[in-house]
């Protein structure tokens, strides 16, 4: 329990000391290591405190989800879906997205085995040629040609005001998601 008190106010500062710094009205707050997240009521509240947007860069889906109006998801450092919060939820046009949603827990699926998303995250420091998501990705069958593993795909615009990236058609993943 202290820990985790502990954790929240290193983070409440340390975005207070942010707020002091730039004199912006935007307050950059990252989850630090394995500490546990500020949950969307002390979001709210510091978000009332500063009256200030909140730049919030973590893993927990359900905070993201309460909390905020847009988001971006990143992998291997480059942000492959861009949206508002109801679409890149409900709606997802990136593969990594889509992955991620499904390994999410759900009371609804009490019984069921979380879906994981198959391998391993490459390295940042070798990069390989081609999407970086393509080894771990349930599209890439689906891709003509090898251009998955030749170029990197762009953040584009799918729908007005939805960016994602990824060389298949809209059409095919949103067809396609029930994959496993």
């Amino acid at each position: 329990m202290f820990k985790t008190i502990r954790s929240w106010i290193f983070w409440w500062n340390r975005c207070r000391t942010a707020k002091k710094a730039i004199k912006k009205q935007i307050a950059l707050c990252k989850q630090m290591g394995k500490a546990k997240p500020p949950t969307p009521e002390e979001v709210e509240k510091f978000k009332k405190e500063f009256d200030m947007g909140i730049l919030l860069i973590t893993h927990d889906l359900g905070v993201v989800a309460q909390v905020s109006d847009r988001v971006s998801v990143m992998y291997a450092g480059q942000i492959v879906e861009e949206a508002d919060v109801d679409a890149t939820f409900y709606a997802p046009r990136a593969p990594y997205t889509l992955g991620l949603l499904k390994s999410v827990p759900r009371i609804s699926a009490a019984n069921e085995r979380l879906k994981a998303i198959p391998g391993q995250p490459p390295s940042l420091i070798n990069l390989p040629v081609g999407c970086p998501f393509q080894p771990r990705c349930m599209f890439t069958q689906f891709v003509g040609g090898n251009i998955c593993l030749a170029s990197e795909p762009e953040l584009e615009q799918k729908l007005p005001d939805h960016g994602a990236s990824c060389f298949l058609p809209i059409s095919e993943i949103m067809s396609r998601r029930s994959i496993k």
